[in-house]
């Protein structure tokens, strides 16, 4: 009351007394204002400071001598109880309006759900802050911002301090986060945040991450999702810390995976950097098998022509489809179609889930590739 910028309705003034740090939802929250917060307790609590008026449903303060009263400007007063400076009063507001606002029923706004729905779990004040890059608020949150927290509300997907300032990139927060012991050294928590920075194409998150845990290791995974996000500066930074180049994680390869999304820099990057043109799996959960494959499927005309120009083997055959060309067919990409036919021995070879390139057109009824290829013989 003291230092709000207007009157307080009784409601706001029972959940601003009633809220604590404990409280995770808005339903646990009223429970106990019902229980413990009522307009009389109000009164029991504040004395003859403030006046109650029902009728209206305000509170305010009594008299404005009140405020003076309670204030200590000076910070004059330290042992006096019931004195407080205008910047603690103002530190306790920002704690309870971040603990009130990382309440999981405002995951969206009800009016507009579609437009206003949150992106990602931040439901705790640490998370809140540092997904919005509150740097100024760091601090106030600093002894509950500790990685695995119990207040965490997915604790087993890790949305720690440090990776949710990451994925919102923020790197002042980031650094700020990294001089505190509970992250200083946990390298686990670090990886995370690196992942989800990598991710999102945070490239100065990434640099930091990278120098501040110098023994990172195994970042396949990253530099494979470096090459689905077309992030090519990250790519530099992870190949620089000697990444495989070539180790699939849910694609066959790097290179596999930037040329199924089209991205042409990052393919030209790969190829640089020695990266098996040919490197092919039958296993891969996304792709089409090799790079090759994966940018005819996709209709990524410019990618085909690189790589070939780089030494793609348009013979190799890899499951679904058999062939890049069959693939393409099969996509109904003609522009690629007409490119592979320049450069492939066996137009028709029987191979792949439709037996030939000719068979796959006319099972999906892409009927110009099909003539296109039926002349070819």
């Amino acid at each position: 009351l003291i230092i709000a910028r207007r009157p307080l309705s009784i409601k706001e003034a029972t959940i601003a007394l009633g809220l604590s740090s404990a409280h995770s939802s808005l339903e646990m929250l009223q429970d106990d204002i019902d229980r413990d917060m009522r307009a009389d307790k109000l009164r029991k609590l504040c004395g003859p400071l403030i006046h109650v008026d029902e009728s209206i449903g305000r509170v305010t303060l009594l008299h404005y001598s009140v405020k003076e009263y309670l204030i200590d400007r000076a910070g004059a007063h330290p042992n006096i109880w019931w004195r407080i400076t205008l910047q603690d009063a103002s530190k306790q507001i920002a704690r309870d309006c971040i603990t009130f606002l990382s309440f999981h029923e405002f995951s969206s706004s009800v009016p507009h759900p579609h437009d206003h729905y949150r992106p990602y779990t931040y439901d705790t004040p640490p998370a809140f802050v540092c997904y919005f890059g509150l740097e100024a608020l760091v601090p106030l949150v600093a002894r509950s911002a500790t990685t695995g927290s119990q207040d965490s509300a997915e604790p087993e997907q890790g949305f720690s301090p440090l990776k949710m300032s990451a994925l919102g990139g923020h790197l002042r927060v980031v650094k700020k986060l990294l001089e505190l012991p509970q992250h200083a050294s946990d390298s686990q928590d670090g990886k995370a945040a690196l992942s989800v920075a990598v991710d999102r194409g945070h490239t100065h998150i990434v640099e930091c991450l990278l120098q501040h845990f110098p023994s990172l290791d195994s970042l396949s995974p990253e530099l494979e999702s470096a090459s689905v996000g077309g992030h090519t500066e990250i790519a530099k930074l992870l190949l620089e810390r000697g990444t495989d180049i070539n180790q699939g994680i849910e694609y066959s390869c790097p290179l596999d995976a930037a040329a199924y999304y089209g991205h042409l820099d990052m393919v030209k990057l790969l190829i640089e950097r020695d990266a098996d043109i040919n490197c092919s799996s039958n296993s891969s959960v996304y792709g089409h098998g090799a790079a090759l494959h994966s940018a005819a499927v996709s209709n990524h005309l410019e990618v085909v022509e690189e790589l070939l120009r780089s030494g793609a083997n348009p013979n190799l055959i890899c499951e679904p489809h058999g062939t890049a060309l069959q693939a393409a067919a099969h996509s109904g990409c003609l522009d690629v179609v007409e490119t592979l036919l320049k450069v492939t021995r066996e137009p028709n070879r029987q191979c792949g889930q439709y037996g030939s390139a000719l068979e796959a057109a006319r099972f999906v009824g892409h009927d110009d590739i099909a003539q296109l290829l039926g002349d070819t013989g």
